[in-house]
């Protein structure tokens, strides 16, 4: 009796480390395949070689997920918070205009796609694409909504109809650019930076005026809480 009563008592302690194993071993494997692709492009990674840099079994490391684009997908979801303060980097700061706001976004994108082969892998759809990660649409969702808040902290504007499906469309434009630049050239170049703003800046004249008025003091700084 006494002995099934310490079975009992170690089970819950054995689940525990298991679990807490899995973990450990699931964050190697982000770590392990964030550090593989800053170095390398999506299609010259193997499974097999994050296993092996991560040190894990590649049976073990089926468990998790059934294969790379699927641990990718997972990767993009870990590390989302990165793609939400690189663009708070943009929105934060005082600006003179809706354009200034815009513009800076893009720039801050096209300097990190630039310096972090990861970044840019992970946060377009030019390696990883809708059909393996379909919330990349998802983010357009999230980048207008920054957008638009962004705007809104610094100046007063009249509401638009399907306002976010707008300011999605804008970072369609400013995404097919930067992508089309990453596809042909491995990097966003300037002209294709300055064309993603135009294409964006001229779908917006249409339901932006080019001057606002300011609001007397800024509403609350945005964080990544609040996704503006």
């Amino acid at each position: 009796m006494a002995a099934a009563s310490e079975t009992r008592d170690l089970r819950p302690a054995t689940r525990q480390f298991t679990q807490a194993r899995g973990e450990a071993r699931r964050k190697l494997l982000f770590d392990t395949a964030l550090a593989l692709l800053r170095e390398r492009h999506v299609e010259d990674i193997t499974y097999q070689e994050i296993a092996r840099h991560a040190g894990i079994p590649l049976a073990s490391c089926y468990h998790f997920f059934p294969g790379k684009m699927e641990l990718l997908a997972a990767l993009i979801d870990n590390v989302g918070p990165w793609f939400t303060d690189v663009s708070l980097l943009a929105l934060k700061p005082h600006a003179e205009s809706w354009t200034d706001i815009l513009d800076r976004l893009v720039d801050v994108l096209a300097d990190h796609y630039n310096t972090d082969l990861a970044f840019a892998q992970l946060f377009s759809a030019w390696k990883i694409p809708r059909s393996v990660y379909p919330a990349h649409d998802a983010a357009f969702q999230e980048a207008a909504e920054r957008f638009a808040k962004a705007i809104d902290r610094q100046f007063v504007r009249s509401p638009i109809e399907n306002e976010m499906a707008v300011f999605a469309f804008a970072f369609r434009l400013i995404d097919a650019a930067l992508v089309t630049s990453l596809e042909m050239h491995s990097q966003v170049t300037p002209f294709m930076r300055e064309e993603g703003k135009r294409a964006a800046r001229s779908y917006l004249a249409n339901y932006l005026p080019p001057v606002m008025q300011r609001r007397d003091a800024p509403s609350a700084e945005p964080d990544s809480r609040t996704k503006a």
